[in-house]
């Protein structure tokens, strides 16, 4: 039998983030389902949450304890999400490119997995990244707008390939046990906006904001608040519990994120995640664009769920409106989505197993 590669896993974990814990568990599942021999070692912001919840060893994001785990492992796995990008800050961006380059340095292999690459509001922002890709062993993305951006860049690592985001490889039988309990008319998530998308959607947000409070309000029913990024996003979805018939779905375990998506009929969603896990459980949803990568990835199949912001009070009732109205023929269009999703995911394994 093939010894273990000790694999450093990259990527913000740790973090209370639905998204992030669903695809490192992804991640886990799907080298132990390909006997993948991989030895993990997680970075985490809370190593000992990591270790219990995902059972492999995790080490904090600080420099002596990176560089130690990078002396003594043989790859370093960016392990899904966007790494490469300067949204969030400068900083994540600088403390993933060091990383990156500090690992090719000490003589290691590098893959990027199920990436999206960007959005990039700095030009030395887009040299750190050309900089990491064109030195990895291997990059896979999870969109065409990504892969389509390094070509431009002619930034091509030594293997490149289009794949699909990592949690569309997520077991099946989970998924159908989830999708048996439909208790909730409608569930809604919504996150911060970043410094840039709240500059580009100012004028409109208060509007968008209103209308969808005013739609809610109409239903008369139980509103299911889901914070994916835990105390992240309740600041955003505090104003929707105000004055109406609303419960949290508060979750310790990123495993209870999902089961709280399985429990609504109809899913109002900004972050990327929750409208992937959507697809999945065959959950009807509105997408709020608010970020290049909801259209990249959903774009071509549900383009006529999504929301871009800034949005007028109009297109979010047309939308919704037309959601509800075609909801019976949901399940169809998700099922041959994912399937042709989950195909692409598995070939992130397959090629980080060609890699080893």
């Amino acid at each position: 039998m093939k010894a273990s590669v000790k694999t450093l896993l990259v990527g913000y974990f740790g973090a209370k983030n639905f998204g992030d814990e669903w695809m490192l568990a992804t991640f886990l599942q799907g080298c132990r389902a390909m006997n993948l021999p991989i030895a993990p070692l997680v970075l985490s912001r809370h190593p000992e949450t990591t270790q219990k919840e995902h059972g492999c060893p995790a080490i904090p994001r600080r420099w002596r304890a990176i560089l130690r785990a990078l002396k003594g492992c043989q790859l370093v796995v960016g392990c899904g999400g966007s790494l490469l990008q300067d949204v969030t800050s400068l900083r994540s961006l600088l403390f993933y490119a060091f990383l990156f380059r500090q690992a090719k340095a000490m003589g290691k292999k590098v893959a990027l997995l199920g990436q999206g690459l960007g959005p990039f509001r700095r030009p030395v922002s887009r040299w750190l990244a050309k900089g990491v890709l064109k030195s990895s062993d291997l990059v896979t993305f999870r969109d065409s707008m990504s892969e389509q951006l390094a070509k431009e860049w002619k930034a091509m690592p030594k293997r490149m390939a289009l794949t699909a985001d990592l949690t569309f490889a997520w077991e099946e039988g989970t998924q159908q046990k989830l999708s048996a309990d439909r208790r909730y008319p409608v569930g809604l998530n919504l996150r911060p906006l970043s410094s840039s998308a709240k500059g580009k959607a100012i004028s409109k947000e208060e509007g968008w904001q209103q209308a969808l409070k005013g739609w809610l309000a109409g239903q008369r029913t139980t509103l299911l608040l889901l914070p994916l990024q835990r105390e992240v996003d309740e600041k955003s979805l505090a104003p929707f519990a105000e004055g109406s018939a609303a419960e949290w779905w508060r979750w310790e375990r990123w495993q209870e994120a999902l089961e709280g998506i399985g429990k609504v009929s109809l899913l109002i969603a900004m972050r990327l995640h929750g409208l992937i896990a959507a697809c999945l459980l065959k959950v009807p949803f509105v997408g709020i664009g608010y970020d290049p990568k909801v259209t990249g990835i959903l774009g071509e199949a549900f383009g006529d769920h999504l929301l871009s912001l800034p949005a007028s009070s109009e297109t979010v009732l047309a939308v919704l409106r037309r959601v509800r109205e075609r909801a019976e023929s949901f399940s169809e269009r998700a099922d041959a989505f994912v399937t042709e999703r989950r195909r692409l995911a598995r070939q992130n394994f397959s090629l980080l197993q060609e890699l080893l």
